[in-house]
């Protein structure tokens, strides 16, 4: 009898203990399948946000600026898109925000300035969202910032006077030097005999001498720009400056050409 009473103490201890392993084991299961649950929002989240960037990227306004080369403007006068390129775009509405994009401040002095590419591309997408830009044409944009000119009519008839006497002068005496063979000394003689009736055997120094100065400061004026008090036209380079520039071009792309060849 306390044998058969053993027995069933046993059993139910055993089967209290296999109670317990089946409540931890399911406690863990439930645990494991929570923790599976948390995650997986989490992962679809993800993929969401990686979808819903993915659609921004495909579904953005292709818009393309076609930049001029040069732009003149007025003293401070801000730039515009729609001033110095042309843009093209499905969306009008898109078209219209971009051309209207302000992208260089106006100068309140005359000068030369230029603006990149890169910063019409910045300052377009800060001010327009969901578009992607394609810059044709140049990388950069001259700016050329000068005062309106006020017509001045009688500087204007000296002037052109002014050309018209050198360009008669300077005429008569490219022919009078090609029929003389380029004798200097025999044209200074003729033209001295011409407008004094004097016939000299050597060169007159009246004329020889303005004549030589006339040469020097022809030159000096051609190439460089001392007589100009605008601060722009100071910035444009010289007749010798653009060839020295044209030169070394040339020759760049000669090197570049003939280590081509080579290989």
């Amino acid at each position: 009898m306390n044998y058969i009473l053993k027995i069933s103490k046993n059993k139910k201890a055993i089967f209290i203990i296999l109670i317990v392993l089946l409540v931890v084991i399911s406690c863990f299961i439930w645990y494991k399948e929570l923790r599976t649950n948390k995650e997986v929002p989490k992962k679809a989240t993800y993929v969401f946000n990686i979808m819903k960037r993915e659609w921004k990227t495909i579904s953005k306004e292709q818009v393309y600026i076609y930049l001029n080369k040069k732009y003149a403007l007025d003293l401070n006068t801000n730039v515009y898109v729609e001033d110095i390129a042309k843009v093209y775009c499905k969306d009008q509405s898109i078209k219209k925000k971009v051309e209207k994009v302000r992208i260089y401040n106006g100068k309140n002095s005359e000068q030369y300035d230029y603006i990149t590419a890169n910063d019409i591309t910045t300052k377009v997408l800060d001010s327009v969202d969901n578009i992607d830009i394609t810059i044709i044409g140049g990388p950069d944009v001259l700016l050329e910032i000068k005062d309106r000119e006020i017509p001045k009519t009688i500087l204007d008839i000296i002037k052109t006077f002014f050309v018209c006497i050198i360009l008669f002068f300077g005429s008569g005496l490219a022919i009078i030097n090609f029929f003389e063979d380029v004798a200097m000394d025999e044209t200074i003689k003729k033209i001295y005999f011409v407008i004094t009736g004097i016939q000299k055997e050597s060169s007159p120094l009246i004329a020889t001498i303005p004549f030589s100065i006339g040469i020097g400061l022809g030159v000096f004026a051609f190439f460089n720009r001392a007589f100009s008090f605008s601060k722009r036209r100071k910035q444009e380079p010289g007749p010798l400056e653009i060839e020295l520039y044209v030169y070394d071009k040339d020759m760049e792309e000669a090197l570049l050409q003939e280590l081509k060849n080579k290989d």
